[in-house]
């Protein structure tokens, strides 16, 4: 499709964003399915609105899957924001939480979203970026009841792509930022670092601590690291700390993040040892079920100390 098309199709999201998340789903993933299925008929992709902005072919019965994911993913309804601890490994002290987006089951418990958004990557740009958006605006308000309540930091997860989305640096810089610390997730690829670059600088300017999470995972590589210019925070992919050569890797990895400027926080942690691992490795910080689950803001905002032993 052409730009002019592509302009006009965000244009529409955007009146229809302006109206309410809700009036989103109901008008626009029809649309897509609606233009899919005429593709499919037609045999042909050039009218076809998953061919824009570098995203991938989907057949419309995928497209259809989507539809389910994201109304769960942005009704309040069925979502519910829980926190994880995060440990200082020289004290064990609780040095902050992460906000994460839980999905509410109909038996009452939760569950992950993690499938779902690595889903989303397959939906036009334009769409998914206001779904991570939505999904931003939905847990940033009660990540910060809790970093106020607590006093100590707080992590949300955001999609790079919400980097480069006005909307969405406009949202954030109207908030306050003190305590927040804003996690890039490795299922979005950077693919301008002038334009990433430019955002973490004014977000830093505002208050917030900019983290790569799940490094070496995804789209966190190395490049990041080298080329994002505002990186207060380097998150370790679980899978690291589960490979027999962690002993070995895991000092190497701490020392490069902190010589780029970083401090380390690895996560994964469920036993005695992988502390220990994330300890003799120099990290400053770790992060697992072993220090605390996952767990409601009126859960979390009630403890006082893991004792753990880490001093």
């Amino acid at each position: 499709m052409g730009k002019a098309s592509d302009a006009n199709d965000i244009g529409e999201i955007a009146r229809i964003r302006s109206n309410g998340r809700d009036n989103v789903i109901r008008a626009i993933v029809p649309k897509i399915i609606d233009k899919a299925d005429t593709v499919c008929r037609s045999g042909s992709q050039h009218d076809n609105p998953l061919h824009k902005g570098g995203d991938t072919d989907m057949h419309p019965a995928a497209v259809k899957c989507h539809e389910a994911d994201i109304r769960s993913l942005t009704d309040h309804e069925t979502t519910v924001v829980y926190f994880q601890p995060k440990v200082h490994l020289q004290t064990g002290e609780i040095a902050g939480f992460e906000a994460l987006l839980r999905l509410l089951r109909d038996d009452g418990s939760v569950a992950s979203p993690l499938e779902r958004f690595e889903a989303l990557e397959e939906l036009p740009r334009p769409l998914r970026t206001i779904i991570h958006h939505d999904v931003m605006v939905r847990v940033l308000p009660d990540a910060y009841l809790v970093q106020r309540a607590m006093d100590l930091p707080v992590a949300v997860n955001i999609h790079p792509d919400l980097l480069g989305h006005e909307p969405s640096m406009r949202w954030l810089l109207q908030q306050e930022a003190g305590g927040m610390i804003l996690e890039l997730t490795e299922t979005g690829r950077i693919t301008d670092f002038s334009v990433a670059n430019e955002a973490t600088r004014k977000l830093r300017r505002r208050g917030y601590k900019i983290s790569i999470d799940d490094f070496g995972k995804g789209y966190s590589t190395a490049s990041v690291l080298a080329h994002l210019a505002c990186v207060d925070e380097v998150k370790i992919d679980a899978n690291f700390l589960r490979s027999p050569r962690a002993p070995k890797m895991l000092p190497g990895m701490c020392h490069v993040v902190h010589e780029a400027g970083a401090v380390v926080t690895i996560e994964g942690v469920e036993s005695p040892d992988d502390h220990d691992l994330c300890r003799a490795a120099r990290a400053n910080y770790a992060q697992g079920y072993w220090y605390g689950v996952p767990a409601p803001a009126d859960v979390v905002t009630h403890m006082e100390s893991l004792r753990i032993g880490a001093a």
